[in-house]
């Protein structure tokens, strides 16, 4: 069995990156996904990847407040062998794990 180095995505790359503008961000990791989903998943066509980052204010325990980027992905397509629409949403939080 080979290993694909490949597989998966970029957000990654960029969790703590406070430097570079979200709308690049955003386009980097958007086609990341895209790429990914269309290589690796067959039993989906017609692939769309959304993706919108916010700030988000959280309370920490620590210090009081601090702000995350919070990444919202969607995912749009249709299913090979039944055509029908196929939707996935996920939401999470990137940024500093420490605080």
């Amino acid at each position: 069995m080979t290993t694909d180095i490949n597989y998966g995505c970029w957000i990654w790359e960029n969790d703590f990156d406070n430097l570079t503008n979200n709308n690049k961000i955003r386009e980097q990791i958007k086609q990341s996904l895209l790429f990914s989903v269309q290589k690796y998943e067959p039993r989906i066509q017609n692939v769309k990847v959304d993706v919108m980052i916010k700030q988000e204010e959280l309370l920490a325990r620590i210090n009081g407040r601090h702000v995350k980027k919070m990444l919202d992905i969607t995912v749009t397509g249709k299913l090979v062998a039944t055509k029908e629409n196929f939707i996935y949403n996920d939401r999470f939080f990137t940024g500093p794990l420490s605080y």
